[in-house]
């Protein structure tokens, strides 16, 4: 971490060594800190600004924004760890996003490789005091689940906020985006619709409960993260302006969310999908939808790149256009004819799968 003068010289630096051979599976990333004020330290005091950093190797770290010292009276030496999370391993459980502040907590959730297993470690999403470092309370997007089946038993891990989070200090909500549950493609042993894995959720910021949640794809089979982070915003409706949080996800789609509520400002639609042929793999009839489109407006001033097209307003269909995908080709499942899905299941659950058909399955 660099804290540099308007002059560009470098005040101070911080080196939180972490071990950069790691098996890191998103390589050596960081997407920034976070920082908070404290209004009940003079100024005169250490650490009354303070800096939050989530580190690779499953720290917490919090650094006086004056000195770069590190503020001794969070946790230990300041710093706390992160490393106490069910199924923990060193590498592929680690933080590339800054913590979310609002208060005095700050918010941190992890990034969980993927694929490495069936059970990945638990994305669980956990609040620390922003004074001591004390843990406030802590969010698992899927907590264990019962199984109909005792021999087969419901496993799973991960469900991870990766990304960057949300606050929104008015309504004490911390908005979180999740990722896909592990492993990605294959939920033969995570049946259901696997919430709050690939969701956007709204929590209260001083209890950790859950204020609402939305999910964008039930039972994940193909890696379909919440990977931007939420955007909240007011949307003119009726004559009033409504808050509301937008929210993307990798498959294409956009859903405008009230606030308070998380329900759709437009409408959404569970739409039937394709069905896997895997073994074992059951996946659900119906998926999310949305089923108005979003205008896309080509800005002239200030200057933009060529082609580049900014996302400035949410209309009703008719009034603009986007395409996408159809509903066979976007949520269309791994079979035993797909190539590199077939090699991966077969990899994941340890046994070989069915011959290869000459016919187009899951069609």
């Amino acid at each position: 971490m660099l804290s540099i003068q308007k002059s560009g010289k470098q005040r101070w630096a911080y080196d939180p060594k972490i071990d950069l051979s790691g098996d890191y599976g998103d390589g050596l990333i960081n997407r920034g800190v976070a920082t908070w004020l404290d209004p009940a330290r003079p100024a005169t005091q250490p650490c009354r600004r303070r800096l939050f950093e989530a580190t690779l190797d499953a720290r917490l770290i919090a650094l006086d924004a004056s000195t770069g010292a590190p503020c001794a009276d969070f946790g230990k030496a300041g710093e706390v760890s992160l490393r106490d999370v069910p199924g923990f391993r060193a590498g592929w459980y680690h933080m590339t996003s800054p913590p979310a502040v609002i208060d005095d907590i700050v918010v941190v959730g992890s990034a969980i490789d993927d694929n490495g297993r069936v059970d990945m470690p638990g994305g669980v999403v956990r609040a620390f005091d922003a004074r001591s470092g004390a843990l406030r309370w802590s969010w698992d997007p899927i907590p264990p689940n019962p199984s109909s089946n005792p021999a087969k038993p419901w496993k799973s891990g991960a469900a991870n906020a990766w990304t960057v989070m949300a606050v929104d200090p008015e309504r004490d909500l911390v908005l979180v985006p999740t990722g896909s549950a592990s492993p990605d493609y294959y939920g033969g042993l995570r049946p259901g619709d696997d919430k709050w894995a690939n969701s956007v959720v709204a929590l209260h910021a001083k209890t950790g409960g859950l204020a609402w949640g939305f999910q964008l794809v039930h039972h994940d089979l193909w890696d379909y993260d919440t990977a931007s982070p939420p955007l909240l915003a007011m949307l003119p409706r009726n004559g009033q302006k409504v808050p509301v949080v937008i929210q993307g996800n990798k498959t294409g789609f956009i859903y405008v969310l009230n606030r308070d509520t998380g329900t759709p400002m437009f409408p959404v639609e569970e739409r039937p999908v394709p069905q896997s042929d895997v073994p074992g793999e059951v996946h659900l009839q119906l998926s999310p939808f949305q089923s108005h489109r979003l205008r896309l407006l080509r800005k002239s001033s200030p200057p933009m790149m060529p082609g580049a097209l900014l996302l400035q307003t949410v209309r009703l269909a008719g009034s603009g256009w986007l395409a996408w995908a159809t509903t066979k080709s976007l949520l269309r499942p791994p079979c035993t004819t797909s190539w590199p899905r077939r090699e991966l299941l077969e990899a994941r659950i340890g046994a070989a799968m069915p011959s290869i058909r000459k016919e187009t399955c899951c069609s």
